[in-house]
């Protein structure tokens, strides 16, 4: 069985990602309350993340979309989905997880 981050390697492939080069990496965090919310990005911009704080897109949840310019290498997917799992534990939230944009 392929892990996630195999599968999206194989779509950025496809679409012609040069997957040495820095792109926008994207993580989800998504909070009950717009505090939590606005605590995680802190935390996150403390690491080197932009975060943008908005409601969700449905629901009543607060999202945190963190981003940041690495090439996506399964080590950087790795440490940006351990920083927004440990992000979200600590203000109650929940980590949804990453995409990247395609870089050629």
């Amino acid at each position: 069985m392929k892990t996630g981050y195999q599968r999206i390697q194989r779509e950025l492939d496809k679409a012609g990602a040069d997957l040495s080069k820095p792109t926008d990496l994207a993580g989800y965090l998504y909070t009950a309350t717009e505090d939590a919310a606005r605590a995680a990005a802190a935390e996150l911009e403390r690491a080197g993340y932009s975060v943008e704080v908005k409601p969700a897109a449905t629901g009543t949840q607060w999202l945190a979309l963190g981003t940041i310019q690495l090439p996506p290498s399964q080590e950087n997917i790795a440490l940006l989905s351990s920083r927004f799992e440990a992000v979200a534990a600590r203000v109650g939230g929940e980590y949804d997880g990453w995409e990247a944009a395609v870089r050629q």
